[in-house]
């Protein structure tokens, strides 16, 4: 009896184990489907709260798969449609994928295929095709449903006009944004383009003579403060008198003659005009001097110092360094006045 009792000990240990995991997988399934139901219900929920905000949220089908690794919700034709103001509206012509683990519903990573349409009837009639090779987004919550940290990678963006005028962009090689909140209400945004294209016809013509319609590179490392502020819609004189400001910590820039890097810090004056000061390393201060000179942008009794300057200004590694300031309206490159800032936004 004893050997026959040793013997049938780890049969039932395997019984047991086999037992427990499933048990368990059953358990998972209930959950599962459980989950799924729910979300289902979450988003008809939102949808219907969209509608009393003045938007309307509408989709051909909706599904739930992904088991039993993740839950990925799965809407074909989605749009979204203004009921007032401008009466715009977004249509995507294929699917939209979101995708969340099953222990982590606060971070959603959002997949888009197909072409997004655009509308706008007022002010002025408008309507654009949107076409990606890829696009995905990335959410995720903190305490409270807080977005705490955003990201986006945007691939072979191209633009086609439909009706109305033509937008400043028609095409982007790559975007990458990568954003969160910090501590003190500050807000940290990393972005960077590559390969910009502007539309010819609605591009400034002088911005276009001096540095071309094409964007090599465009690169930002920057903070803004008093984020909550501009997220909550308070005028940018509330932002500013509570001492917002846009901390640029490294930037670059390579548009046809317009090589750069720059760090500093900018802000709104009493006026809301731009005021700060950036460093600029330029690579080839000739060619941007003269582009400047080329484009109008410096009065002819200054072109002979803006030259001047771009030949003295110390050399070192990183490029040419000449200080760029915005003070009293103005914007002064190195000693050369180049314009004027004008008021910033509009709102008081």
């Amino acid at each position: 009896m004893a050997q026959t009792s040793r013997r049938q000990g780890p049969r039932w240990r395997l019984i047991g184990a086999v037992a427990v995991v499933a048990a368990a997988f059953v358990g998972y399934t209930a959950y599962w489907l459980y989950a799924k139901e729910q979300i289902k219900a979450s988003v008809a929920v939102w949808a219907e709260a969209q509608r009393a905000e003045g938007y309307e949220i509408s989709y051909d089908r909706m599904r739930v798969t992904g088991f039993p690794y993740r839950f990925e919700v799965r809407m074909t034709n989605p749009s979204v449609r203004a009921l007032a103001g401008e009466m715009w509206s977004a249509r995507l012509n294929g699917e939209l994928a979101a995708n969340a683990l099953p222990y982590d519903f606060g971070h959603w990573i959002l997949a888009i295929d197909g072409p997004l349409t655009l509308e706008r009837d007022a002010p002025e009639r408008c309507a654009l095709r949107v076409e990606m090779t890829s696009a995905r987004l990335s959410f995720a919550a903190g305490q409270g449903g807080v977005t705490e940290r955003l990201g986006a990678e945007l691939d072979g963006l191209r633009v086609f006009t439909l009706d109305g005028p033509a937008p400043l962009v028609r095409a982007m090689d790559s975007l990458r944004l990568a954003m969160r909140m910090e501590e003190d209400d500050r807000l940290h945004a990393r972005i960077q383009v590559t390969g910009l294209q502007a539309n010819e016809e609605s591009a400034d013509p002088r911005l276009a003579g001096a540095f071309g319609l094409n964007t090599q590179l465009l690169r930002l490392d920057a903070t803004v403060s008093r984020w909550s502020l501009i997220a909550g819609g308070a005028p940018v004189s509330a932002w500013s008198e509570a001492g917002g400001r846009l901390a640029i910590t490294e930037s670059r820039l390579e548009w046809g003659p317009a090589r750069m890097d720059a760090s500093g810090d900018l802000g709104l004056d009493a006026q809301l005009r731009p005021e700060g000061r950036l460093s600029l390393a330029l690579f080839d201060p000739e060619a941007f001097a003269s582009a400047l000179i080329a484009g109008g942008f410096v009065a002819p009794e200054n072109q002979d110092a803006l030259r001047l300057a771009a030949v003295l200004a110390p050399r070192g590694e990183d490029g040419v360094a000449m200080p760029l300031r915005l003070r009293d309206g103005g914007v002064f490159l190195g000693p050369v006045r180049l314009g004027s800032t004008g008021v910033a936004g509009g709102q008081r």
